[in-house]
């Protein structure tokens, strides 16, 4: 759930409450520092492919998700 109240107004603009997550590819850090993951372990979600990985919320390894990522867009 996003909160406001918790980011700087600078960015405030840039940020969106996503609440559909069906039908997309998650790439979720076990170690995320700012998103509570939580509620996609306790929701079926349709049609969705979640990768849960070592790393954190800015997920700095990106270049290791570059292939699951053209895979999954191929698909769609």
């Amino acid at each position: 759930v996003y909160d406001p109240s918790v980011f700087p107004t600078s960015i405030k603009k840039y940020i969106i409450d996503i609440k559909d997550i069906d039908d997309s590819l998650l790439i979720l850090s076990n170690n995320d520092e700012v998103l509570d993951n939580s509620f996609i372990n306790r929701n079926m979600l349709y049609s969705t492919i979640v990768v849960k990985v070592d790393d954190v919320h800015r997920l700095l390894t990106f270049e290791k998700y570059i292939n699951l990522i053209e895979n999954y867009s191929k698909k769609i």
